[in-house]
């Protein structure tokens, strides 16, 4: 063969190559393709159910968007919900794809990135984040989800006013969603009465804490308040069971979660963990449609991140529609959307988030979360 032809066939199949890699990691979208960048938690101790579920919300809703004929494109970074990999993460996406819109989870990844958004000038739709004003100070930033600030005074006004509980101790996760939950728990608490006799914080991930635990020998308390991820949540009560510590125990939502709902059930006495949930854990129609079509498409049971998740990525295709059919940007069109979704009506308020009624629940004998009245 020719040298010249032979060197036009090697950069041929070199620039085949090449492009075959770039379209694997960023399939380009149709013209009327919406496309999302998501900051997700794929990896690391945060993965262990809700990182994992929060991707498969919106996969599924992408799913359930195309069959109404609204066209997606995801573009998936991995944060291990670790701030500078999320930041960097962010920036790759939208340098290489400049996506549309972002959707980001994870209290502390979220924080990190939400200084970014007027560098991209592009809405940016934060999910699995419960940190407080992650959407002040800019009209590109929504959120769906539960807020610390909601929760935390929920459960501290519960314990006294519900159980004439008034003596407790603070265990936290060192990182935003742990120290904003915990912070508003405290407040509350303390401003109903209540005595705040220990307060200790640990490392996304930790799953020893017998020296934490032992130092609640040492003080009078009658429950605890416990803000975590569930790979630490599930050590927190396997440890209490074996230092025979047996207190009420108030948490976020994720002492629910599938992945560790078990082991908390194992570790604890009937009404004994109590936490704020809602329509979703108290299996109304919708949640209870997801849930089986969920388990049938994935074979696990669907957490509350999901659920979320999957109400966050339909608003978003739902604001594509109207943004295409009024000729309106698409943080215009999120505020006009207004569903029935899983956790309920699904509609950002004045600040752009979507706030759904929460209800204190508890985990009864058959290990299943009734509403505490």
């Amino acid at each position: 063969m020719d040298k010249k032809i032979l060197s036009v066939v090697i950069i041929l199949v070199i620039l085949l190559g090449v492009y075959s890699y770039v379209t694997f990691d960023f399939a380009p979208a149709s013209t009327d393709a919406l496309k999302v960048g998501v900051i997700g938690v794929l990896s690391g101790p945060a993965a262990t159910s809700w990182g994992i579920d929060t991707q498969r919300g919106i996969e599924f809703a992408v799913e359930d968007a195309g069959e109404l004929g609204i066209n997606i494109e995801i573009i998936v970074a991995d944060s291990e919900a670790q701030p500078s990999i999320g930041v960097s993460e962010f920036k790759r996406i939208n340098s290489l794809s400049s996506p549309d819109l972002f959707i980001v989870e994870s209290s502390a990844v979220a924080s990190a990135i939400k200084p970014l958004v007027n560098d991209v000038n592009k809405p940016i739709f934060f999910t699995a984040v419960a940190v407080d004003d992650i959407t002040k100070g800019s009209p590109l930033l929504f959120r769906n989800f539960y807020l610390c600030s909601v929760e935390s005074p929920l459960l501290a006004k519960s314990a006294i006013n519900k159980l004439d509980l008034k003596k407790t101790v603070v265990l936290f996760q060192k990182e935003p969603f742990g120290e904003s939950c915990s912070k508003f728990f405290i407040d509350e608490f303390e401003k109903m009465g209540g005595e705040v006799v220990l307060i200790d914080d640990f490392l996304i991930g930790a799953t020893d804490f017998k020296t934490i635990l032992l130092k609640t020998k040492n003080v009078d308390f009658d429950s605890i308040y416990i803000s975590s991820y569930e790979l630490s949540l599930a050590a927190l009560f396997e440890t209490m069971k074996e230092l025979n510590i047996n207190k009420k125990v108030f948490s976020t939502t994720l002492a629910y979660s599938p992945t560790i709902r078990k082991n908390v059930s194992e570790n604890t006495e009937p009404f004994q963990v109590f936490f704020s949930g809602t329509e979703f854990y108290l299996e109304s129609e919708k949640a209870i449609s997801f849930g089986k079509r969920f388990k049938a498409k994935y074979g696990t049971e669907p957490s509350h991140v999901a659920a979320y998740s999957y109400d966050s990525m339909m608003m978003i295709a739902l604001a594509k529609q109207i943004a295409d059919e009024k000729s309106i940007s698409l943080e215009q069109a999120l505020l006009e959307v207004e569903f029935e979704g899983i956790n309920g009506l699904i509609k950002l308020d004045v600040d752009r988030e979507v706030q759904n009624p929460v209800y204190l629940l508890a985990i009864n004998k058959e290990g299943k979360a009734v509403e505490v009245n």
